[in-house]
């Protein structure tokens, strides 16, 4: 356990984390945190809901989530009641371009667009009929915006961050 001063708003957050001794000897990954909500990953009662490393961009590492979207993320996992394995959560510029991702994307962990102050988006890999109707009615129940494609269902939280209202689409 190693301790690490986190700078927020010009505050200085001193807090115990844990450091993955593969990334720094074969990939520095900068992680960044808000409100430090993903320090101890998304859990419930010791349960892992979602850890840092599902939600980091897959190309460089970092993970910077919109403040409130990790108490989103548990609500919902919780409403749903089931396991979720995410496919995309937060992206740099250079993933997001890799990946066909729109300019404004709201899995970008620097939303010039939108200014939003991290990713408020995630995609949910899909794993049949039955198992997509319940996330997307526990979704659609708290206010998610939804995205439904062959392979993932993209869920964001638009309405919390921008003056956008809450979309229905598909890809």
């Amino acid at each position: 356990m190693y301790l690490i001063i986190i700078k927020y708003i010009g505050k200085s957050i001193r807090t115990p984390v844990r450091i993955d001794f593969c990334q720094l000897f074969f990939k520095i990954a900068p992680y960044r945190f808000y409100n430090n909500e993903s320090l101890k990953m998304i859990e419930n009662q010791g349960k892992i809901l979602f850890s840092d490393k599902e939600l980091a961009c897959r190309h460089c590492g970092e993970l910077i989530l919109a403040p409130g979207f990790a108490e989103k993320l548990k609500e919902l996992r919780l409403d749903f009641g089931l396991p979720m394995t995410p496919s995309s959560c937060c992206r740099c510029s250079e993933h997001n371009r890799q990946e066909g991702g729109n300019a404004g994307s709201f899995h970008l962990t620097d939303n010039v667009k939108w200014k939003v102050a991290g990713t408020c988006a995630i995609d949910i890999v899909r794993r049949g009929a039955e198992y997509d109707r319940r996330l997307l009615a526990s979704a659609i129940k708290l206010g998610w915006s939804i995205g439904v494609a062959k392979s993932f269902i993209h869920l964001d939280r638009r309405s919390d961050y921008t003056n956008l209202k809450a979309a229905l689409f598909t890809y």
